[in-house]
Formats: structure tokens, sequence, C-alpha cells
């Protein structure tokens, strides 16, 4: 899993050189361990040429290993102020 991850983090930042690049994943409280060990990966060693816009409903720590990387993703945008509260309505 690490393997892939790394990959796929590379070859964006490999395409990225050539044109800017934008991640949207939606539903990112329903993502697999896999896509935010991703996501933890573009964010611990940024690149000015990706952003990444995660949209995700309010996260409650299930106590499980996926829990945590999300909530360590959480805190980790939180802490660079890369966090922005958009109120959901119908």
């Amino acid at each position: 899993q690490e393997r892939m991850t790394n990959t796929i983090s590379l070859m964006l930042k490999t395409v990225a050189a050539y044109k800017p690049i934008v991640v949207v994943i939606n539903r990112f409280h329903l993502a697999s361990e896999s896509t935010a060990l991703l996501v933890r990966s573009l964010l611990e060693k940024p690149s000015e040429q990706i952003r990444i816009i995660l949209g995700a409903r309010a996260y409650a720590n299930q106590g499980d290993r996926e829990s945590d990387v999300m909530m360590s993703l959480v805190g980790m945008l939180e802490d660079r102020g890369n966090v922005y509260h958009i109120p959901y309505s119908e």
C-alpha cells in the first residue's frame, strides 16, 4: 500500500511539473484508508503545482486505523488554517 501511495504521489508531482493539477475528492469522509494516506502524502510533501480540494461532512473518530488517519489529516489542515467550514443546506 505504501508503494502504491508513493507511486501515485510521484506520478501526480511529475505531471504537475508540466501543468498545475487540482485534485478534487468529494465525500472524503467515506474515503478508503489508501486514499487518505495518498492525500496525507501530498500534504506532507507539498507541491506548489498541486492543489487539493476535499469535500466532507463533519467527521467523528471511530477509534480505528482509518479514523486515526482521517483525524490526523483534519488536524494537519486545521493547524495550517486550511479548513473552511461551509454550512450544508438542502
